[in-house]
């Protein structure tokens, strides 16, 4: 019985809340939970007994308007909700690269520094015609980060300018990540060509979608040539190198030590000397204390002086007034416009104070060359010798006499015996030589001269030696030089706008010889490509017979670019093998270049019919939603949404980021509509491919907008806002919810019950017996009435 009272209590409790719901206004979707979640409050106590189980207290911003009224309001009045701050919109960025204002960056010269080529960090002050330098441009991006270029994602090639035969030019980028993009621009051998001041370069940038910009730096250095017409490329001379003899100025005594300083003077007006290395060699009485005999002199401009010292002793023996060290130099210098070596051996004298015991001194000399020596000229010389000792006569004097590969020997044997030289005496030796046809650029040959002897010394008899060189001057310029090697290089070379991966293309390319004076012969180029990029249906060897100085040739070859998983830009190596002739002789030569091109995955990114939400009424919120699928291998960046028409939306403009390879979804407007009808509007979604090239695609879209259930909910404008969104939920459909939730919960207690019943009834029957003995209790009645009263009140309650 008790639990017939318990399933009566609870109807009585549902049907009372359906009441209320239906006398009560619409409830939306947020507000019905916390109503639900009471309904499953109830629980069974112990005795049988239902309770409710209290929810925690609410906090006010989240409980109903009507629970929680605020000082002043009436019951039931709604407060309007507190506004919500607008998102911030997001900031748009703009692509890198999009433009020359926006992304690209504008590039400008910083600064520059001058330096002499191949010695160094020497500064330069003035740059003339024909002089070989090396520079140093720091260039600043505005608006391009380190991040977006690359640190290793910058190359520079040189433009036309005032500068030629530059070498490679090399990269260094200074910024930091996140900070505007900085490098430096080195050039380490350029020539001036005496015409402007100009440095243009180009910046190319690996990265796709960068542009490449070209800058232009002013060099001020430069001294313009003021000569008529253009003779850039006329061979110079050899530059000669004076050497004069600064110190010691007094005698030089047995064991002494004394510092060799030498001046070195640059007498060329044309060339100016680089990579000057000075070899000192003393002769059998003088010693270097010093590390090494070698001097390194970075450069010698046109006209300039420089010192050097070396430290040295003196022997103990010390033959005549004077010891001969030998000087020899080295160096490179312009001619043509091409870098060439040079040579030059002199000899420097050094006063002694010889002792008894030393060797006699023998001085070479020959007599006087009245001009220089042409190529092919044959002439006689005359070598001088005197014997300078005032006591020591010398015996047995052989001279011998060795030419170079320049100058030739006619006698009929290389070797003098000349016998007995007495103390203070000479004798003249003549020389028939002949100049080859052939002279070098040097201005002067050298020919050596040994000799040897016996004297007496206070040892007994001893053997004496003196070699030297004998200096014969030469008209190197009636002479043929050798000539620059010419070099075969890629001026231009061409793919397209751009490459896709899968793509056959044609790569044309044009080599050129960058000799004015000599041809380039059996020219074989060979292609080596890297990882991403094969030659297509075609060799990787041409063949080119003859390509004629300052001559150009295009050449075409199909190239595939392959499938790869990211955006990379393979890079193809061309080599030159060839010939060309120097005078009578061929010679070869190599040289190779390397070229990218940047590869980009082709663009699958697809978008799909819209697709709205089953029932599109007024003043109800539904979607619309665009499905799209990234089929490329590639990412598609900034994927920005806008919805355009007459519809309102809880956000019309949708920034939704980048969307990686095989990525799917769908893009999801929320909209109420405010009218009825047919609505019409156009989704716009725009994107940036791997190229990053903007692309837009137009959706439109079309739908039918029904009236809302309830015509009399008709909400202003003020109202529809303080209200949460949600969907509507209608009182019929809490009072279905209801009704279905007691129904059950009777259906499952009239069960229990009806299980209970069948137990007390088999109870009964093995208890007949008992019946008999024990009469009726009275107090079992008195509950059976006040059972049958409670449900009495119980009925009186439904029918209120």
């Amino acid at each position: 019985m008790n639990r017939k009272l318990v399933i009566k209590r609870a109807v009585i409790w549902m049907l009372s809340m359906m009441i209320t719901l239906c006398s009560a206004s619409p409830v939306w979707a947020t507000e019905a939970a916390p109503a639900a979640a009471a309904a499953e409050n109830l629980s069974e106590t112990g005795n049988g007994k239902t309770e409710e189980i209290k929810p925690a207290e609410t906090n006010l911003s989240e409980a109903k308007p009507e629970d929680a009224n605020p000082p002043g309001e009436k019951p039931g009045e709604t407060a309007p909700p507190a506004e919500k701050p607008a998102p911030e919109k997001e900031k748009e960025k703009s692509p890198s690269g999009s433009g020359e204002s926006e992304g690209s960056g504008k590039l400008t010269v910083d600064g520059y520094e001058v330096y002499a080529a191949l010695s160094g960090n020497s500064p330069i002050d003035a740059i003339r015609k024909g002089k070989n330098v090396k520079l140093v441009v720091s260039v600043r991006a505005e608006g391009l980060t380190t991040e977006e270029a690359g640190k290793n994602g910058i190359t520079v090639s040189k433009l036309s300018d005032s500068f030629r035969n530059a070498g490679a030019a090399k990269v260094k980028v200074t910024s930091k990540r996140d900070e505007n993009l900085e490098f430096t621009v080195t050039i380490p051998k350029a020539v001036y060509s005496g015409r402007g001041n100009e440095l243009r370069l180009r910046v190319n940038y690996k990265k796709s979608g960068i542009p490449s910009e070209t800058i232009t730096a002013e060099i001020s250095e430069c001294e313009e040539y003021e000569g008529k017409g253009d003779n850039s490329e006329d061979a110079t001379g050899q530059p000669v190198i004076r050497i004069k003899r600064i110190s010691p100025q007094t005698a030089v005594g047995s064991g002494e030590s004394f510092g060799l300083e030498l001046e070195l003077e640059n007498t060329s007006k044309e060339s100016d000397i680089e990579d000057l290395i000075v070899n000192i060699s003393p002769g059998n009485g003088l010693y270097i204390t010093d590390d090494t005999g070698s001097q390194v002199v970075s450069s010698l401009g046109l006209k300039q002086k420089k010192k050097i010292t070396v430290r040295m002793t003196a022997g103990q023996e010390l033959a005549g007034p004077s010891q001969s060290v030998d000087i020899e130099m080295k160096y490179n210098y312009y001619s043509g416009g091409s870098l060439t070596s040079g040579s030059l051996s002199q000899k420097v004298q050094i006063p002694v104070r010889g002792g008894a015991a030393g060797q006699p001194l023998i001085r070479i000399g020959r007599g006087r060359i009245d001009r220089p020596v042409n190529a092919g000229e044959t002439f006689q010389m005359v070598i001088r010798l005197e014997n300078t000792s005032h006591d020591k006569d010398i015996r047995n004097l052989t001279a011998t006499i060795e030419p170079n590969d320049q100058i030739y020997l006619l006698d009929e044997t290389d070797t003098r015996l000349l016998g007995e030289l007495k103390a203070g005496t000479a004798v003249d030796i003549p020389v028939r030589l002949q100049a080859g046809a052939e002279l070098s650029q040097a201005a002067s040959q050298l020919l050596g001269l040994s000799l040897k002897f016996d004297y007496d010394s206070d040892k007994g008899s001893s053997q004496g030696t003196i070699a030297e060189k004998l200096v014969i001057p030469t008209n190197g310029k009636s002479g043929k030089m050798n000539i620059p090697t010419p070099n075969i290089i890629i001026r231009n070379y061409s793919y397209g706008e751009k490459v896709t991966a899968g793509q056959v293309f044609d790569l044309e390319m044009e080599m050129t010889n960058t000799s004015s004076v000599t041809a380039a012969e059996n020219v074989v180029v060979s292609l080596d490509t890297g990882e991403g990029i094969s030659i297509n249906s075609s060799s990787n060897t041409i063949y080119i017979p003859k390509l004629d100085a300052g001559a150009a040739k295009k050449q075409s070859i199909k190239v595939q670019a392959l499938f790869q998983s990211k955006l990379q830009s393979p890079k193809i190596t061309i080599s030159f093998k060839y010939e060309y002739l120097d005078g009578k002789e061929r010679k070869q030569a190599t040289s190779s270049e390397t070229i990218a091109i940047p590869v980009y995955q082709p663009d699958r990114f697809e978008l799909k019919s819209p697709v709205y939400s089953e029932n599109f009424r007024q003043n109800e919120e539904a979607t619309i939603s665009i499905p799209y699928v990234n089929k490329g291998r590639g990412q598609v960046f900034n994927v920005e949404a806008k919805l355009e028409g007459d519809i309102p939306a809880l956000e019309k403009d949708l920034t939704l980021g980048n969307f990686e390879a095989g990525k799917s979804g769908t893009i999801d407007f929320v909209v109420t509509p405010k009218k009825t009808g047919k609505v019409e509007g156009k989704i716009r979604v725009s994107y940036e491919d791997e190229a990053m090239q903007q692309k837009t695609e137009e959706i439109p879209i079309s739908v039918e907008v029904m009236e809302a259930q309830n015509e009399q909910a008709d909400f202003s404008e003020n109202d529809e806002m303080a209200r949460p969104r949600g969907t509507v939920l209608w009182p019929a459909t809490a009072l279905a919810v209801l009704l279905a939730t007691a129904l059950f919960a009777a259906a499952k207690a009239r069960k229990k019950f009806r299980d209970r019943k069948m137990e007390d009834a088999k109870r009964e029957e093995q208890d007949d017996d008992w019946d008999d003995v024990f009469p009726e209790d009275e107090g079992g009645e008195e509950v059976e009435n006040g059972t049958a009263e409670e449900e009495q009140d119980a009925e009186e309650r439904t029918e209120k």
